[in-house]
């Protein structure tokens, strides 16, 4: 599929705005199996609620979209901790954290953590397991 793909009469018919969106479905980033692929939902739903959230609530503020209150603020890093701590317990014994290989769940997990540790968590930040 080349990038103009997207442009022509025929794709605009179907999808107006012209987007093309890539979905993991049917490949090996949503596991073996439907427990799998339910233990994969598990923790992106974990990673959005748990990390981005908190990253977001605590962040926002920042960039000025919101009113920065220091109690909101201490709640996301704790939140943020608290996701730190249960993921840290699991990957002590886990490799990855559906099966044997990388899924969508890693792969979500590590962009929201890279943006957790890029813009949120101080020089200071610990945890405590």
């Amino acid at each position: 599929m080349s990038c103009d793909t997207n442009k022509t009469p025929e794709f605009l018919k179907m999808n107006p705005i012209g987007k093309i969106i890539l979905v993991a479905r049917g490949s090996f980033l949503f596991g073996s199996s439907p427990i799998e692929y339910g233990q994969i939902e598990q923790w992106i739903d974990f990673s959005a609620f748990e990390f981005d959230l908190n990253i977001r609530g605590g962040y926002i503020p920042r960039l000025g979209y919101g009113n920065y209150i220091k109690l909101v603020e201490e709640n996301c890093i704790s939140g943020l901790k608290r996701g730190l701590d249960a993921l840290n317990k699991y990957l002590a014994s886990h490799t990855f954290l559906v099966g044997d290989g990388i899924t969508l769940a890693d792969i979500i997990t590590t962009c929201n953590l890279f943006m957790a540790f890029k813009l949120l968590t101080p020089k200071s930040f610990e945890l405590h397991v």
